[in-house]
């Protein structure tokens, strides 16, 4: 049996940058006041940011109060194309091996031998594994003709 993974040596990854906003509402009777001044539009900077959400009891004294509070944690995001070296796309493709070993249990791997090769700006790591099956456990053995 065997698995082959690709990782590609340049990757393209959303990078966090500038500040951290959070905006906080209170949330009463069903309705959602800001508790902010609206200092600019907040949708439009959406597509480059983001975002969390966090709904939080209020409390006072120790007393839950009947309403709660949600933050908007809002991130400046940035497109970035990432080189990576040999070594950690070596590493990327190990981890995706592992993951699927532990997705199928059922194999008994008593060898793995791997093979890497390079094509243009792709890692490539076919593992060829050796496993062991117990026959026995899949069909009858029969005796006799038994």
């Amino acid at each position: 049996m065997s698995k082959t993974v690709s990782i590609p040596m340049e990757q393209t990854v959303q990078v966090p940058v500038g500040e951290v906003k959070n905006y906080r509402y209170l949330n009463l009777f069903g309705k959602r006041f800001p508790l902010f001044l609206s200092g600019g539009n907040f949708l439009s900077q959406r597509e480059e940011r983001f975002e969390r959400v966090f709904v939080r009891p209020v409390r006072l004294c120790g007393m839950v109060l009947p309403f709660d509070l949600t933050v908007r944690q809002s991130i400046g995001m940035q497109t970035q194309t990432v080189a990576l070296s040999e070594e950690k796309a070596e590493y990327f493709a190990m981890q995706q091996l592992e993951e699927w070993e532990a997705q199928h249990p059922e194999y008994q791997v008593q060898r793995r031998l791997l093979r890497k090769t390079q094509k243009g700006r792709t890692l490539v790591i076919e593992a060829s594994y050796t496993i062991w099956e117990d026959i026995a456990r899949q069909e009858p053995i029969l005796i006799d003709g038994r």
